[in-house]
């Protein structure tokens, strides 16, 4: 073989390799560049449908009341009390309290009763005794200034000048003593007559107790005005009365609903229930059957946020919901549902959640550009789980970046987002 022919095949290899180089190179560069790429979405105009969802339970549109007597005006203790839940008839005994207090209080105030009128007879009769005894002392003065006038020494050429002083000193002691008298009566009297006004107070006071305890004795049970299902108050802890409990007059202890229509009593976050209004749409499923969904709209929204749990700072608005349809078959009164509130739909630019991101305080986006990526300040709007309206900051046609472009990331182009969701 000649030294030429053997430079060209040494030549052919070094082309060969240089060329396998080449393709490893590109292709090595096409599969980082391919790596290196940032899935995005271009920004349009969509419907977007704000939903809050809520939960809480069903309750009657109509119930009967059972209250605490109102007019007892005294706590009561619970001694017997129908089980929760109990189907009862029209004049079925639900609760008795413990008559001990009021019998105990009707006792005293019927003692106190008699105690107090035996002082006003008392009063009155020292009064009286007083009065005769003062116009006793009137008349004996007016008796004694009389006799004083009719033998006074006036006549200075028969009395000495001693004795007729001493005279009209008798004469004006006697009037004194008789105007003392009748000073005295009249404040004897009003004394008097302060004392029996105070005691007669205290006598219809007494007598108040005697008509509250006997009639608080009078309800001493309470019975159902007709007949349904007794449902008995929940505190918040969702715990009924028991026996033993005291309750205040006029407190609400159980209820009678009405089974011909029902309402959702729901609860929303105090962020999203500020929006809330009256007539808005709803959807409601009970917790049981979560495939049959109801309509409704909501009858009434709190005005002032409250924790459902005290020990739980979240705030929470209580909501009314309107059910345009009860199947009695489904519904039981006390069942869980699940709400989902409309809010309202309308035409707006909606991007992913996943493309907005936030630094110090500033939510921003990465919109695409000739030359790469750059951060766009954006003003958000109303949101769901998955989307989120861009009031300011974007225009229809913009593609945006849906992860940090700015973060090396390996593996394929990711699938295009659906906006809708």
């Amino acid at each position: 073989m000649s030294r030429k022919s053997t430079a060209l095949r040494g030549a052919g290899a070094l082309a060969l390799i240089a060329a396998v180089a080449v393709a490893g190179y590109a292709f090595a560069t096409r599969d980082s560049g391919e790596s290196r790429a940032v899935p995005t979405f271009t920004v349009s105009e969509a419907q977007f449908l704000r939903e809050i969802p809520a939960d809480g339970v069903l309750q009657a549109v109509d119930t009967t009341p059972i209250a605490a007597p109102q007019d007892v005006r005294m706590p009561l203790k619970i001694a017997w009390l129908m089980e929760d839940g109990s189907r009862v008839k029209s004049g079925d005994v639900v609760v008795r309290f413990d008559p001990s207090e009021m019998e105990e209080l009707l006792h005293n105030s019927r003692q106190s009763t008699l105690q107090a009128a035996s002082r006003i007879n008392k009063e009155r009769q020292l009064s009286r005794s007083s009065r005769e005894k003062r116009d006793r002392d009137a008349a004996m003065a007016e008796s004694q200034m009389k006799a004083a006038k009719e033998f006074e020494s006036v006549d200075d050429e028969v009395f000495s000048r001693h004795e007729i002083i001493e005279s009209k000193i008798d004469v004006e002691l006697a009037g004194a003593r008789m105007a003392h008298a009748k000073r005295v009566k009249k404040i004897e009297r009003s004394v008097s007559a302060g004392k029996l006004e105070v005691l007669e107070v205290q006598q219809r006071q007494a007598l108040m107790q005697v008509k509250r305890a006997e009639g608080g004795l009078a309800q001493i049970q309470l019975a159902t005005p007709h007949a349904g299902l007794l449902l008995l108050r929940r505190d918040w802890r969702g715990k009924v009365l028991a026996v033993g409990d005291t309750v205040w007059p006029g407190q609400n202890l159980a209820e009678i609903p009405a089974d011909a229509a029902m309402e959702a009593e729901v609860f929303v976050l105090e962020a999203d229930g500020g929006r809330l209004e009256e007539k808005m749409k709803a959807t409601i499923a009970v917790e049981s059957v979560p495939d049959r969904t109801f309509t409704g709209i909501i009858k009434r929204v709190d005005k002032l946020a409250k924790p459902r749990n005290p020990k739980v700072p979240v705030q929470y608005f209580a909501v009314i919901i309107s059910i345009d349809e009860t199947d009695r078959e489904l519904m039981k009164i006390g069942q869980r549902v699940r709400a989902t509130i409309v809010e309202g739909e309308s035409e707006a630019l909606v991007i992913p959640r996943q493309a907005v991101f936030t630094e110090r305080g500033e939510q921003f986006v990465y919109r695409k550009t000739a030359t790469g990526f750059e951060r766009v300040v954006v003003k958000l709007g109303p949101s769901t789980p998955g989307r989120v309206v861009v009031d300011e900051g974007l225009a229809t046609g913009d593609e945006i970046a849906l992860r940090d472009p700015e973060i090396e990331h390996s593996g394929a182009e990711g699938e295009a987002v659906d906006a809708s969701r």
